[in-house]
């Protein structure tokens, strides 16, 4: 008797997890329908209707999780902004060579601000902002303020280690980030130049980390 209660004593925590489960599972089918409408309709074409065919669920089941298109939108955002951020300051907070972990945050960086998608949403997020605040929020929040606060944790590190001297990490970051920007970023986002080539690219992040590393570097 007793090996048998503790035997489903044992599974009562996987039972009570399984909803959760469930529920996260059916989320991520909802987010991942709702990507590809956007994407393909933009926001104004995108509909409810749409996003319940794409993502193989019923309306009702849509608008349990979701109550309009605004903050479905603003979830997605959300998703995709943080997901990318953790990918984007991916490096060793301890590492000393600096140089070489500001040219990969760099280079993940314009690669990612000059893909066809994130330019689509970031142009989509323009567009309706000023009617929907809340999906301009959603966006600045997860993408740049995050990558912004990642970079700034690694240079208080740095600033430590007494690699840099930095007296304000997150103006430090937000400085790097838009180096490494430049004027190709706006040229493309407003279609009025060619997107740049991969040597074209590492020059300009080259540019930038030198900039970052001639302006805070510690007093010899």
């Amino acid at each position: 008797m007793t090996s048998s209660l503790s035997s489903h004593a044992a599974l009562e925590p996987d039972d009570a997890a399984a909803p959760a489960r469930q529920d996260s599972a059916k989320r991520r089918q909802i987010i991942d329908g709702a990507r590809r409408v956007f994407l393909a309709l933009g926001f104004d074409g995108a509909s409810m209707n749409e996003v319940s065919r794409a993502a193989g669920v019923s309306k009702g089941t849509l608008y349990v999780y979701f109550a309009s298109k605004e903050e479905l939108f603003a979830a997605l955002l959300r998703d995709e902004k943080q997901a990318q951020a953790e990918q984007l300051c991916h490096f060793d907070d301890d590492g000393p060579d600096v140089d070489a972990a500001l040219q990969a945050i760099g280079s993940r960086f314009i690669d990612l601000v000059l893909r066809p998608d994130s330019l689509a949403h970031l142009r989509t997020v323009m567009a309706v902002a000023p009617k929907f605040p809340e999906i301009g929020r959603a966006y600045y929040e997860a993408g740049p303020q995050t990558g912004r606060r990642r970079l700034a944790r690694y240079l208080d590190r740095q600033v430590a280690a007494g690699r840099l001297a930095i007296p304000d990490t997150v103006l430090a970051a937000q400085q790097f980030f838009d180096t490494c920007k430049g004027d190709i970023f706006l040229k493309v986002l407003l279609g009025v130049g060619p997107l740049p080539t991969a040597a074209e690219r590492a020059g300009h992040v080259r540019r930038a980390v030198d900039l970052m590393l001639r302006a805070y570097a510690p007093a010899r």
